[in-house]
Formats: structure tokens, C-alpha cells, sequence
């Protein structure tokens, strides 16, 4: 974080990052980014509301400045760990959707790990989740794939502890402390409804 805080700082003077108005307070709220040591997702929101072109143009911009930032301080930026997602609405059949990618096409590249080849980012659909920290994140709140990982963990825990030679006082302590850990760890960052975290639990509770 000593590394990253005086480019997050540069990209705050720049103008860059997120803002909204409070409606009720008529105070502004802005963000440049989320940080936790290295994993950093840059958000950025139109400036003068100038249009699509120009958002896009302004986060090529947000993402040269802090890869500039990140080569001077020694480090880079991993493509093959890098991704994009462009949140963006559309009016049709009278609401509001997420516009797709086939709807708004949009690209932003980044310098290779070495400097001399640019290097195109995958864009990802606002419903398609990607792992960040240990949790299947997206866009739109859709919790499908995070609820198929907790799952998959889920049952792969039920099957060994049924196959294998535990006295009553092991399966409980890796009931409490190793598996439901496991599923703690995740769930300030999620959105499971009570029916999602029924399934995940009768495998362990069934197994325990």
C-alpha cells in the first residue's frame, strides 16, 4: 500500500475516479479505486458526461497513468490478470437494463509485463463473475458462480469426511473451524438468499 497510495493520489489530482451527488445531503462522494495490497480494481466515471467515447478514452487514461505509476515505483501490470468491465444502461421495452458488450463495443489495452507490446484486456459481461480475493464477484450482484464454488467446496468437505476415519470430536472441529470458516469468510461481500444458503449447508449438516 505505501507503493500504491501516492498513485492512487495521482490519479485523484488528475480528476479520475468515481463521483456521485447525495441527493439528500447535496454532497459529493468520490473514489479512485479499491485496494487491498496488490489486487486493485480502478473505477472511473465519466468527467463531463460527454459521452460513451469519451468515458472510454478517459479510462485508457486512468489505466495509463496508473500503469505509468506502477513502472516507476518498479513494478506492472500482469494482462493475463487484468480484465475490464464497462457498466453502461439501456432504455428498451420500457426499463432499464445493462447494456451488453455486443451493445456498447469498447477496448482498453495495457503495456505487457515487459513494456513493448501493447496487449488488448479481456472485457467481461456485467453478469460474468471473476475471483477477486477469494470471492466470485460481478457487476450485476448475480451470485450464481459464487454460490457454485461455496458448493463445489461444499461437497468435496461432505465426501471426505464421510470416507474418512474421524472420531465424533475431529468431524466437529473441522465442521466449526475449517469449513464453516471457509464459508464465513465470503459472505460480507455476497448477497446468498436464505434458499441459496440452505443448499450449501444440508451437504455439510448431512455429512457432520
Amino acid at each position: 500500500m505505501l507503493v500504491s497510495i501516492p498513485i492512487i493520489n495521482m490519479l485523484k489530482a488528475a480528476g479520475f475516479g468515481f463521483k456521485v451527488n447525495n441527493v439528500m445531503s447535496h454532497e459529493t462522494f468520490s473514489l479512485v479505486c479499491y485496494a487491498f495490497v496488490d489486487d486493485t480494481d480502478l473505477v472511473h466515471s465519466s468527467i463531463d458526461n460527454l459521452g460513451l467515447d469519451a468515458l472510454i478514452n478517459e479510462m485508457q487514461e486512468v489505466v495509463n497513468t496508473w500503469e505509468g505509476g506502477l513502472r516507476a515505483s518498479g513494478g506492472a501490470l500482469v494482462p493475463d490478470k487484468s480484465y475490464l468491465y464497462l457498466i453502461h444502461f439501456m432504455f428498451t421495452n420500457n426499463k432499464w437494463r445493462y447494456s451488453s458488450i455486443e451493445d456498447t463495443p469498447a477496448h482498453l489495452s495495457i503495456r505487457d509485463v515487459s513494456g513493448h507490446n501493447r496487449v488488448e484486456l479481456d472485457r467481461l459481461e456485467v453478469n460474468e463473475a471473476r475471483e477477486t480475493l477469494g470471492v466470485f464477484i460481478a457487476m450485476d450482484g448475480t451470485q450464481e458462480e459464487q454460490m457454485e464454488a461455496l458448493l463445489a467446496k461444499v461437497l468435496r468437505w461432505a465426501d471426505r469426511i464421510r470416507s474418512g476415519q474421524l472420531t465424533h470430536h475431529e468431524a466437529w472441529f473441522s465442521l466449526i473451524l475449517c469449513m464453516m470458516k471457509t464459508l464465513e469468510y465470503p459472505l460480507m461481500a455476497t448477497s446468498l438468499s436464505k434458499s441459496q444458503c440452505d443448499t450449501i449447508m444440508k451437504p455439510i449438516l448431512d455429512a457432520g
